[in-house]
């Protein structure tokens, strides 16, 4: 059992995962836009490989992207090679000055080490409207709790030197997913196996939503992002600081 996103799964996510980081980019950069940014801020927690930050640090703007996974980091220090980058949690990490903050790909859904119940949402939401001036944005996406559909799966993908398969199995009573991952990865000509194991803690449309109201943001539900389309039971918030 490799660590959480180790060097192979984060290879894999950076080769076949990136149209829904490209779909959010529009939206921040359309938010600089429409705010007259032409200098703006990203802070992209959860940053994966990269992707989003390398997009909208194409137009001109600055980068601090952050993630737990060493290995992220390393191909985000790559795509973004001008970004600023930080080892940590998005929930509780010291945040730059922003003019937007991104957590793309359920980055709040994951359950920190140790914990078994959803933490309250309240705390990084304070700190993350701390570090954005009025009119900030904050752009995120969850998977929601439900009955149905449910979310027990078992699936594959694979690509040209890569292959995973993922086992995912729903608590409904316990508003959690679990996620057995294995991946294969070819290093020369012979493969790599890896396993990893997720687990995801579910909230609420209306707790996220009075989270953000107490934090000091307006925001508004999206079930895509830009013509990009979130799974089902996945929601984006795409909240403003009042």
């Amino acid at each position: 059992m490799t660590s959480f996103y180790g060097e192979d799964l984060a290879y894999i996510h950076n080769q076949g995962y990136g149209g829904l980081s490209e779909a959010a980019a529009k939206l921040v950069l359309a938010h600089f836009r429409s705010e007259k940014i032409k200098a703006g801020q990203l802070t992209d927690l959860g940053c994966g490989s990269g992707q989003l930050l390398a997009r909208v640090m194409e137009k001109g703007h600055e980068g601090t992207g952050v993630d737990t996974a060493a290995a992220f980091l390393k191909l985000a220090a790559q795509k973004a090679p001008h970004a600023h980058f930080i080892h940590g949690s998005a929930r509780d990490c010291p945040l730059p000055p922003s003019h937007a903050v991104t957590a793309i790909g359920e980055v709040f859904n994951y359950a920190p080490p140790g914990t078994r119940k959803a933490p309250s949402l309240l705390p990084p939401f304070r700190r993350i409207a701390g570090a954005l001036p009025r009119g900030g944005l904050f752009l995120f996406d969850l998977i929601l709790p439900g009955a149905r559909p449910s979310l027990t799966s078992k699936g594959w993908s694979e690509g040209e030197d890569w292959m995973v398969l993922v086992d995912a199995k729903e608590d409904v009573k316990r508003a959690r997913l679990a996620r057995r991952i294995l991946t294969f990865r070819q290093i020369g000509e012979t493969w790599r196996r890896g396993e990893e194991s997720h687990l995801q803690l579910f909230y609420s449309k209306e707790t996220v939503l009075e989270a953000l109201s107490k934090a000091g943001f307006r925001a508004k539900t999206l079930r895509a992002y830009g013509n990009h389309p979130l799974l089902p039971r996945r929601l984006g918030f795409y909240a403003i600081k009042s």
